[in-house]
């Protein structure tokens, strides 16, 4: 099996707040990042395509399930992070270290990231691929970190919008 994980394409919150579960389109640039996506696992061996149901996700999904004929399967355990009572705040305005801060403690009215971890890896759990299949998963920042970490190589991965990584697990889900 090979997976095909894809941080959505920009939006106008990126990079500025912290955007979490505030359900945001995608921007011109965003776009054309999905299209992007599109032409990069065009003629690929894909078998399906999973979706965080964020519209951003859904979105950047679009042209690719266009071209290769698939549905898109939204999945509320993609989703990315809930920051609580930090949803849209300016990040210039509130500093967040989620790893230190918040690896096991929610933020204050969200989640903690050993719960997007949980939530991702009873994704995989139920995920059941077929041999040589490949299979392209769109999410979110951390909701894509945490996933690559639960069954990925080992790479330092910090997702820009519109990218792709590609990898065969490295270990069974726990």
């Amino acid at each position: 099996m090979l997976i095909h994980l894809v941080r959505h394409g920009e939006t106008a919150g990126n990079g500025q707040c912290y955007v979490g579960r505030r359900d945001l389109p995608l921007t011109a640039r965003g776009w054309a990042e999905a299209e992007g996506v599109a032409r990069l696992l065009a003629g690929r061996r894909l078998g399906r395509i999973y979706a965080s149901p964020l519209q951003r996700a859904v979105q950047t999904a679009v042209p690719l399930a266009r071209a290769e004929g698939l549905p898109i399967r939204t999945d509320a355990r993609l989703m990315e992070i809930d920051f609580g009572l930090l949803e849209g705040k300016a990040k210039s305005q509130q500093s967040l270290s989620l790893r230190k801060a918040h690896a096991t403690t929610p933020i204050p009215g969200g989640e903690s990231l050993a719960q997007v971890t949980a939530r991702v890896t009873d994704f995989l759990r139920d995920l059941r691929p077929e041999t040589g299949e490949e299979i392209v998963i769109l999410g979110h920042y951390w909701a894509n970190r945490m996933l690559f970490g639960v069954i990925g190589d080992g790479r330092d991965y910090r997702p820009q919008t519109g990218s792709v990584i590609s990898f065969s697990p490295v270990t069974a889900v726990p």
